[in-house]
């Protein structure tokens, strides 16, 4: 029996692949692949095994009810199947992590002694700049594009040689690293299937439709940055995991793709700044391209792309109105949510359930902001 664990990256259609895993599970089955029960973090129709990450990370947010990995070695035990499969952008944290690799490897090898991690490459300019979206709608620290992206790129995280050559040259699983053009060009399904070696007709599958996590475009940046802030002031006690914050984050994206805020693409980069990030990445990148491909970085690093990024100073009449608005209504709605939550005596940790996956990504961005990655 083979593992095969999906450990993201994240921003890089995994939730769109745990969509699918959802939608096929029958259909895996068939064909011999398992996603274990135990473990799962089943949220807006998402197959994935966060709790199973959370559990090895000693991360708050695992639940001891959502299943453990004892659960899962016992469940999987008495499965007839070649090949097991997880899914989890968390594991990626570990795997990249060299105080946590050991206990990653030692945990790997009680389920097969036939291990293949499967990581998708991202452009890590693009990556961070998608990653920064994610804390903006998920009321991370309002920090300005700058600041997270500088951070970012000296917290070594995408610095993929120093990430992940502990696996790519040891002999303990099998690396395998997807490179994002070609994983999107052929679909993640397809893509994921390819690497297990599973041949399923498209006709059998069942393939949603649409981005799975829209990004905000420049305006909703600053819009929900602008929310964020003045939340964070008129409420002493803001946490961005209560209820009412994600509620409200889910309430303010909607009405910003109403207001056509997500149709145009954010760029946070401007060309200096960018070419910076560049030097700083380039070698470790090539080296890990060569390693890993034995070829040349092979995906367009976007460091002269000109940024959409704005400044609510600048923007027109009109806009700066609707923004006001919007900043209005979002305050009333989350003063509404926190009197709702306090009728129900629901407080964050009850409401934890009903984060969606998204707070994975988030996660990531705030601990590489912060360094501790």
């Amino acid at each position: 029996m083979r593992l095969v664990v999906h450990m993201g990256a994240t921003k890089t259609a995994s939730t769109y692949l745990q969509k699918c895993f959802a939608r096929n599970e029958d259909v895996l089955r068939a064909r011999g692949i398992y996603l274990p029960y135990a473990g799962r973090r089943m949220a807006s129709s998402n197959l994935n095994h966060h709790n199973l990450a959370w559990q090895l990370l000693e991360d708050r947010r695992y639940k001891p009810a959502g299943g453990d990995w004892s659960d899962m070695l016992a469940e999987i035990a008495n499965i007839d199947t070649d090949v097991v499969l997880m899914s989890s952008e968390a594991f990626a944290r570990m795997a990249s992590d060299q105080k946590l690799r050991p206990t990653l490897t030692k945990r790997l090898q009680e389920v097969s002694d036939d291990v293949t991690l499967v990581y998708v490459v991202r452009d890590p300019l693009a990556r961070i700049n998608s990653m920064y979206s994610q804390t903006v709608k998920t009321f991370a620290p309002p920090n300005t594009f700058d600041e997270y992206a500088v951070k970012s790129v000296k917290s070594g995280f995408y610095d993929l040689e120093t990430a992940f050559r502990y696996w790519y040259e040891g002999d303990t699983v099998k690396f395998v690293a997807l490179r994002f053009d070609e994983f999107v060009e052929v679909g993640p399904m397809q893509s994921l299937l390819q690497t297990v070696g599973v041949d399923i007709p498209m006709d059998n599958l069942s393939l949603p439709s649409g981005a799975a996590n829209p990004s905000p475009g420049p305006v909703a940046v600053e819009a929900m940055r602008l929310v964020n802030a003045h939340l964070r002031v008129i409420d002493p006690e803001f946490s961005r995991r209560s209820g009412a914050t994600t509620k409200l984050s889910q309430v303010a994206q909607r009405k910003g793709s109403k207001l056509g805020w997500f149709d145009e693409k954010y760029w946070g980069w401007d060309v200096e700044r960018a070419a910076w990030a560049a030097r700083r990445l380039t070698d470790s990148n090539q080296r890990f391209a060569q390693a890993v491909w034995g070829i040349d970085w092979p995906l367009d690093v976007p460091a002269g792309k000109k940024p959409t990024a704005l400044n609510l100073l600048e923007v027109p009449p009109k806009t700066l109105k609707s923004v006001a608005s919007y900043v209005d209504q979002m305050t009333k709605r989350y003063i509404t949510l926190v009197k709702q939550q306090s009728r129900v005596g629901g407080g964050a940790e009850e409401e934890e359930a009903d984060i969606n996956d998204m707070t994975i990504d988030s996660d990531e961005a705030e601990a590489l902001a912060s360094g501790s990655l």
